[in-house]
């Protein structure tokens, strides 16, 4: 099976991957310009039957409403390598929790 065989193979709807989703999961995106863009704009859709899903996060380009909007803060909770507008805005709503990390070593921990 090829490469390009193999993602066909694994990819699917967003609404699909949403169904996935439960309550007390944990959801790791990738940073800037490779986060889950399509997923983390439909995330807030599931809030009427998922609570207490955490997110790691690293310098998000967007305002994403499951982030943002107060109407789901009691769905998300945050974890971030980077401390920026976003989570500077959510930290008053005690949504978000800063982690330290080396950018140099994050393949080492991640293995």
């Amino acid at each position: 099976m090829t490469n390009r065989e193999i993602y066909e193979s694994k990819k699917v709807s967003i609404q699909e991957a949403l169904s996935h989703i439960r309550s007390g999961d944990c959801i790791i995106g990738g940073t800037y310009a490779s986060e889950p863009v399509q997923l983390y704009s439909q995330l807030h859709t599931i809030t009427d039957h998922v609570d207490d899903v955490h997110v790691w996060l690293c310098n998000e380009r967007d305002n994403f409403p499951f982030m943002m909007d107060p109407a789901y803060q009691q769905h998300f909770t945050f974890n971030s390598a980077f401390y920026g507008t976003n989570e500077r805005a959510m930290h008053n709503g005690g949504r978000v929790s800063y982690f330290p990390w080396y950018l140099s070593q994050v393949g080492h921990h991640l293995v």
